[in-house]
């Protein structure tokens, strides 16, 4: 049974969508399907984990979203390996921004990606949202990651937390909701935020995490996988 995973994070495929920037555009999209190659020659991975910004920008050109599904995904599938977005700062999809090329890549769901862009947790049986996040959920049921990846992870007890990157109002209520003080106006929050380091944030997800997801507690190999953009 195969038992890696790979992590990866800020790709921003699609980068420079004026004319003089094309070729910045593609030797991205070359440069990772290369990367994708080596993963591939190596039959122990089973998973891809992409901490976020898989795209440079929330809408990305036509041509290179068919070449990211074709040379890319459909590659992957092929060989068994699955992966897992979740949404970075540049590609966020929530109620705000509404549109990203995030959704199109969600479109294979059904097949070996799966896309977060709301906090929660999931071991390869469970996938549970925290509460307060208003993005609407792109993550549905998936037989082909029920398949060929849950049963690994619940072989190995692997869990992981996700904490996509939200919009900076939603962020507020979350990080307030359950330090118990949402009440909180914008120009009070502005102030917070800026003392707001990686550290300690880290620190309010590891106590959300143990309130509100006990079924991670299980797991022998835990996993927070988190996009911020702290401005």
């Amino acid at each position: 049974m195969k038992k890696k995973i790979i992590f990866v994070s800020d790709v921003h495929l699609g980068k420079g969508r004026s004319s003089e920037k094309m070729y910045l555009t593609w030797d991205d999209v070359f440069m990772f399907e290369k990367f994708v190659d080596h993963i591939i020659s190596d039959s122990e991975v089973f998973l891809i984990v992409d901490c976020g910004d898989f795209f440079d920008e929330k809408i990305i050109k036509n041509e290179i979203l068919k070449y990211i599904h074709l040379k890319i995904i459909h590659k992957l599938r092929k060989n068994n390996v699955g992966y897992i977005s979740i949404a970075g700062n540049h590609d966020t999809y929530d109620d705000i921004t509404k549109v990203s090329s995030m959704e199109d890549l969600n479109y294979y769901k059904s097949q070996n990606v799966t896309v977060i862009n709301t906090f929660s947790a999931y071991n390869g049986v469970t996938h549970k949202y925290l509460e307060h996040s208003n993005s609407p959920i792109l993550y549905d049921d998936n037989v082909w990651f029920e398949e060929n990846i849950n049963p690994i992870l619940e072989k190995y007890k692997v869990g992981f937390s996700y904490f996509p990157y939200n919009h900076p109002s939603l962020m507020k209520n979350i990080y307030y909701a359950y330090k118990k003080n949402i009440n909180i106006d914008d120009e009070e929050w502005t102030s917070i935020k800026r003392g707001i380091t990686f550290e300690n944030l880290q620190e309010t997800i590891s106590e959300i995490q143990e309130e509100n997801i006990s079924f991670l507690s299980d797991c022998d190999i835990k996993f927070q996988i988190g996009h911020y953009a702290l401005y």
